[in-house]
């Protein structure tokens, strides 16, 4: 059997300083541009990409259309909501709106950018609503909306990204525990309704953003509690955090030695591949330049197991 392999990204910011795509490591295999936001009310919702390389004319849209034609099989997301546009999700309180979101995703998905007609390959939905839990409506209807754009569109991708404890049991929100990522933390097991259900089956693949949680963070906990719920390790993602992170006593970066460590472990335990978070210059932590060749480090690394496991499978 041929394990599917993920190398992603995210980037920010992408038409303030990405002049050539062709620079980035050829074996990333998914772009997450972040973010997107969905304004507007029912029924006439709007997405709204945060920079605006959708239009034919831009540079970043013309390298985007040039990089395809040169690796036609790396995959462009559009990633909505984030912390940037936590407001995203009170569009899903609603079931009411269920139907209205999935016109407006559809539309946005199947859009002809650039002179040379590219579409996206699919949305993630970075699903994080800040300090608080999401609303069991919200989970509910976020799913519904994955299902019917994946039966609408099946070629396409629709993923989910998630905070580091969404797995973890929610008794772990008021107790501690050897299977709690982080104990006492709001976001325990809030995902976890969508990952068991039967309905995830629409959903590509979900990525655990394994940072900001501290240091020592003990990532092999929360990559064993979505597994546990999602059953197909295929479908769970490592997020690597490449940039400045949270940390109590004062942020900080983790160091290139671990994070390609945990690529590593993840292709070895054929989990379904990495998430990188992010290319963009944030004041603290790897340069663009640098940025890009850590991305590069990583992926490497990450593929360098995992095409030996692929022999021997």
């Amino acid at each position: 059997m041929m394990l599917e392999q993920k190398c992603i990204v995210y980037v920010t910011s992408w038409n303030n300083y990405i002049t050539n795509f062709l620079q980035f490591n050829s074996k990333i295999t998914h772009f997450n541009f972040s973010f997107g936001n969905i304004a507007g009310s029912n029924p006439s919702f709007i997405l709204e990409p945060s920079d605006n390389m959708f239009a034919s004319d831009t540079n970043i849209s013309k390298q985007w259309a040039i990089y395809k034609k040169e690796r036609p099989n790396a995959k462009f997301l559009l990633a909505l909501g984030g912390a940037t546009f936590a407001s995203t999700w009170n569009h899903f309180e609603s079931s009411s709106n269920v139907s209205a979101l999935v016109n407006c995703l559809h539309e946005f998905v199947n859009r002809k950018f650039t002179t040379d007609n590219i579409e996206l390959d699919g949305l993630d939905f970075d699903f994080e609503l800040d300090s608080r839990r999401p609303s069991i409506n919200q989970c509910n209807n976020l799913l519904e909306v994955i299902k019917q754009l994946k039966i609408k569109n099946p070629t396409k991708l629709f993923t989910l990204t998630g905070f580091s404890t969404s797995a973890d049991p929610a008794s772990c929100e008021t107790q501690g525990g050897s299977n709690c990522s982080a104990p006492y933390s709001v976001h325990c097991g809030e995902l976890i309704s969508m990952l068991s259900h039967p309905d995830f089956a629409y959903v590509d693949f979900y990525n655990i953003m394994a940072y900001d949680a501290g240091r020592n963070y003990p990532y092999n906990i929360a990559l064993n509690n979505a597994y546990n719920n999602i059953t197909d390790k295929n479908k769970v993602v490592l997020g690597l955090s490449i940039g400045s992170q949270w940390a109590q006593g004062g942020n900080f970066v983790e160091e290139m030695n671990e994070l390609i460590d945990r690529a590593i472990i993840v292709a070895e335990e054929n989990y379904g591949g990495i998430m990188i978070w992010a290319i963009h210059p944030d004041g603290m932590g790897p340069s663009l330049e640098q940025s890009i060749e850590n991305v590069g480090i990583l992926c490497d690394a990450y593929f360098s197991v995992k095409k030996e496991n692929n022999k021997s499978v």
